[in-house]
């Protein structure tokens, strides 16, 4: 699922590094009132991938557009991604593998940060091998006042069964991906945690959730 909302920059990159991961079924990009061509940006790459499926809206902010593509998946697991990160080129090959062995309804992969300066910084998941809701949950709320780990939107893949039951709240501007996934855990029970990374995260980019300072612990508390 990748919202999009004037990322003409990046969304080409961001579109190419979902399709290049093997077991993939489709791309939902829900277009959200771009005006800066990103929305034909899509339309063109859809055509030379029919894995891509376009949805243009009305411009209602992210959290409608990631709702909007919730309601039409159709595989069996599902990855958020934003259209100026880019997932790692052997994600879901290595990820696919852990799946079908262990079968979790959510599993949580490592991820790289990038600074406007290039700086790289690996986040390692804050855990390894298989655990349960209550032990998934106390190993993430400590992680996450460190790092806000849980609250980023692609370092996850969950069941889609899961996810069509939970939606992100249209009426909050503060850590809206963080109360999704504490919607999604209430309704886990098997969770995976892995050294696999996910994807490329590109910090401070002008428009992007992260270019304000974020207090971890507020949103938790929140």
């Amino acid at each position: 699922i990748m919202p999009v909302y004037n990322k003409a920059e990046y969304v080409e990159k961001a579109v190419r590094s979902v399709l290049s991961q093997k077991h993939l079924k489709e791309i939902i990009a829900v277009d959200d009132g771009s005006t800066d061509g990103s929305g034909y940006i899509l339309d063109s790459l859809s055509k030379q991938d029919k894995r891509l499926i376009v949805v243009h809206q009305e411009n209602k902010g992210v959290s409608a557009a990631r709702n909007r593509a919730i309601e039409i998946i159709s595989g069996k697991y599902v990855c958020f991604c934003d259209a100026d990160d880019t997932l790692d080129a052997n994600f879901f090959e290595n990820a696919y593998e852990e799946i079908i062995t262990q079968k979790p309804d959510i599993a949580f992969f490592a991820y790289e940060t990038q600074t406007p300066n290039g700086v790289c910084k690996f986040t390692s998941s804050p855990h390894e091998g298989v655990a349960d809701q209550a032990e998934a949950l106390t190993v993430l709320y400590d992680y996450q006042i460190k790092t806000g780990y849980f609250g980023l939107v692609t370092n996850k893949l969950a069941k889609a069964d899961i996810v069509k039951q939970c939606r992100f709240n249209t009426e909050i501007r503060l850590a809206e991906d963080l109360d999704f996934w504490v919607q999604v855990m209430k309704k886990v029970g098997k969770c995976l945690f892995s050294q696999t990374k996910s994807f490329r995260y590109y910090n401070e980019l002008p428009g992007s959730s992260s270019f304000i300072a974020i207090d971890y612990l507020s949103q938790l508390m929140l």
